[in-house]
């Protein structure tokens, strides 16, 4: 005969877990005859409570402690992320807690000794040391009220993801000796479903350089480069690269005064714009404006070429040895000349007798386009934007937004012409060249703010969108507001008004911004990220924010992502971007992307911890997954 336990008990499980998706039970491990008119029984003894349900718990050696327990409760998903030592998604710990409640029990002389939980993905029915399982014996005390009463948490870490389990509470019994002689399990087992990873940050490797904030960044191939920022009042002139796959940053060349005869400027700034520019054999960036010392702005534009890895080199413009028409002093096209015939068809003169002509429409002037540098720009400005925009008409390159001289916000854009940038080829006026930047119109919205300037706003490419907002405004104070930008077939730009922002979202600048596109239970996003930033206008005092939100393009509504680092981190001047990445893929993890979008925010400056006793640059570097 088999020996048996018989204790009313009172037993309350629940799970909380960060990879639950669903829930099930399996049948008795054991029965009995009087099983059922037990548990009958027990329920009439709690008719008022709904949420509890009469079974045994069993033991080890297949005795019974018949008792009653609340069906098992299985939280929303979380995850354990930002733990020590996490530098890629598969390093986050996937994991289930268990809470138990044991009241009331009648253990003959027994003490409870070691609590915890069991679980295995192939065993139905786990037990301590039992084929194919795993427990954890960690466990804290929630209340103890007496020897037969207590209340306990128990978790189980590092399950693979998108993996069945199955789960349940256990406690071993100690003699009178404290010897264990017996362990006792939740009879219901639970069934859980880990998911894949989602909506987490990982901290990935610092970068390689100096601490510093407000740095200028271009993406060209999926390749992140980044030039100058700042540390205080130390600027930078140097350039680097991103590689995914080493998830390393690379020194390019530093832009040291003197070494280009063709630039005549300060080469360290932060707080500009630049924007790519592809030609048959390289690609170009523009670095446009930005901040040289203090609060002072530049209208200085240097450019790069990522080919030679060299600055503002003839050899690398864009019209380099490029046959271009004619212009005078004035930006007129200048044609080959043609006589003029009267209505008799004889040749005119001029009252000194020379032939008259005019302009041979099919035949323009052509000669060789020679740049060494780039027009300046209309006036000096700090905390610009840029953006590229593909038109009907072909691709539009603008620089628009910030504070000039006057530190009085622009409203502005200028576009960026490389037909014109170019020296004139007039023999008289060697010296003068085109105009290459050329005024659009001020900013036109749709919700009363025409002509509205704005300082450090965040300025996205979303597939074909082009999204700004947010940033210090000219209408005053701090903007939360969000726009699509337009551009017409001649180059006026308009600023379409988005869903508003919800009450929540505080007003901000110098955020961080990323688009991402990704896959999802057989959908697919687009969605636009923001986050961090500053809550006051520059020169005052306030909050630093630590959060991130985003627009979803489908659904044209905004959502809550989880905050930047789990607001471990508040800051402002991040450097946001987005890559595709398969470095940590794993192929056991069933349904794990090969290549998945992720964003990207690094450096910046702010505090940790709620506590602005610590503000510091940074050089940090953290992924996003959706």
């Amino acid at each position: 005969m088999k020996r048996k336990y018989v204790f009313p008990c009172l037993m309350a499980l629940s799970v909380a877990s960060g990879c639950i998706k669903e829930q099930g039970e399996e049948p008795f491990l054991i029965t009995r005859d009087d099983i059922k008119e037990y548990d009958e029984k027990a329920k009439g003894s709690k008719k008022e409570n709904k949420d509890s349900i009469a079974y045994t718990l069993v033991t080890a050696i297949g005795g019974f402690a018949e008792g009653e327990a609340k069906i098992d409760v299985l939280d929303t998903n979380t995850f354990r992320v930002f733990q020590s030592g996490a530098k890629k998604i598969t390093d986050l710990d996937c994991y289930a807690e268990i809470s138990a409640q044991y009241d009331n029990l009648e253990l003959n002389g027994k003490t409870i000794g070691e609590r915890g939980c069991v679980y295995s993905h192939t065993n139905k029915f786990p037990i301590v040391d039992g084929n194919g399982c795993e427990s954890s014996s960690k466990y804290t005390i929630i209340k103890t009220d007496t020897d037969t009463e207590t209340s306990f948490k128990s978790g189980c870490h590092n399950l693979d993801f998108n993996t069945d389990y199955y789960i349940r509470s256990y406690a071993v019994l100690l003699d009178e000796n404290d010897e264990p002689c017996d362990t006792i399990y939740n009879q219901r087992v639970s069934k859980i479903h880990t998911t894949l990873p989602e909506d987490v940050w990982v901290q990935r490797n610092d970068v390689n350089f100096s601490n510093r904030s407000e740095a200028i960044c271009c993406t060209v191939n999926n390749k992140i480069y980044l030039y100058g920022g700042k540390t205080g009042s130390t600027y930078f002139n140097d350039m680097w690269v991103y590689d995914k796959e080493s998830d390393t940053w690379s020194q390019k060349a530093t832009f040291n005064e003197g070494t280009s005869p063709n630039y005549s400027g300060t080469e360290k700034r932060a707080n500009g714009a630049a924007f790519a520019y592809p030609t048959q054999t390289d690609i170009v960036i523009y670095i446009a404006g930005g901040e040289i010392d203090g609060k002072t702005p530049t209208e200085k534009v240097m450019f790069y070429s990522t080919a030679n890895d060299r600055y503002c080199n003839e050899q690398d413009h864009p019209n380099y040895n490029t046959q271009v028409q004619l212009y005078d002093k004035n930006g007129k096209a200048q044609y080959e000349q043609k006589p003029v015939y009267d209505s008799e068809g004889n040749p005119m003169y001029d009252v000194s007798g020379n032939p008259v002509t005019e302009d041979d429409k099919s035949k323009p002037i052509m000669v060789t386009g020679v740049r060494s540098y780039v027009e300046d720009l209309p006036h000096p400005v700090r905390g610009n934007r840029a953006f590229v925009v593909n038109t009907n008409i072909g691709t539009r390159y603008y620089i628009g937004f910030g504070k000039n001289e006057s530190d009085a916000m622009v409203a502005t854009f200028y576009e960026y012409q490389v037909q014109y940038d170019m020296n004139n080829p007039n023999p008289v006026h060697k010296e003068e060249h085109i105009l290459t930047w050329t005024a659009s119109g001020s900013t036109q919205g749709n919700r009363a703010r025409t002509g509205e300037g704005l300082y450090q706003p965040v300025c996205e490419v979303c597939g074909s969108r082009i999204i700004v907002g947010t940033g210090e405004s000219s209408n005053g104070g701090l903007s939360k507001s969000f726009y699509q930008i337009k551009i017409s077939d001649i180059g006026e730009v308009e600023m379409v008004a988005m869903a508003e922002t919800p009450e929540t979202f505080p007003a901000r600048a110098n955020a961080g911004s990323f688009f991402l596109t990704y896959q999802k239970n057989g959908e697919t996003h687009e969605r636009f990220y923001v986050g961090t930033g500053r809550t006051f206008t520059e020169g005052s005092s306030g909050n630093l924010l630590g959060d991130l939100w985003y627009y979803d393009f489908s659904q044209e509504q905004w959502g809550k992502a989880r905050d930047f680092s789990n607001s471990t981190y508040a800051r402002e001047g991040v450097t946001g971007y987005a890559i595709t990445r398969k470095d940590d893929y794993d192929p056991d993890v069933k349904g794990l992307i090969q290549e998945e979008a992720r964003g990207i925010f690094i450096l910046g400056y702010g505090y940790h911890n709620d506590d602005p006793a610590t503000k510091n640059y940074y050089k940090d570097s953290w992924e996003y997954l959706p």
